[in-house]
């Protein structure tokens, strides 16, 4: 077991809230920049990547209370590797849901399918990573 105290702390998943909503308004912004079928895809990369990047801060620090299904006091009862195990299954299933993502990218590339399949694709992969995780269990 660690040596280092496990302490209650929200003020990474505040700090990333700021990353979310500053990565996102940079996406907007550049989006005037790309031709306009690109526009969505480029918020919901952006999103997405910040879904990855929220996962990884938690298994870095081992919050996983930040995740649903594990209360604070569940996480301290946990040793450090089963808490970084747990992370580690999440941010797995959301980055094969990201690689699944930008290979719908190359199928945007060469169909140039319309704006709405965009948001339908991203909600897709995203409500079926979240839900792939229900099976995740902390091993205490």
């Amino acid at each position: 077991m660690s040596d280092k105290p496990y302490n209650r702390s929200y003020k990474g998943i505040f700090l990333w809230i700021i990353f979310l909503f500053a990565a996102n308004s940079s996406a907007v912004t550049l989006s005037d920049l790309i031709p306009e079928e690109y526009s969505v895809y480029l918020t919901m990369s952006t999103t997405i990547i910040c879904i990855d990047f929220l996962l990884y801060i938690i298994y870095k620090t081992e919050r996983i209370y930040w995740i649903n299904g594990v209360s604070y006091d569940e996480a301290k009862k946990a040793s450090s590797e089963e808490r970084k195990v747990y992370a580690q299954r999440h941010l797995a299933a959301f980055f094969n849901a990201t690689l699944l993502w930008f290979l719908y990218g190359i199928v945007k590339y060469l169909f140039s399918p319309p704006l709405w399949w965009d948001i339908a694709v991203s909600m897709v992969i995203i409500i079926g990573a979240a839900i792939s995780t229900i099976k995740i269990k902390l091993h205490v």
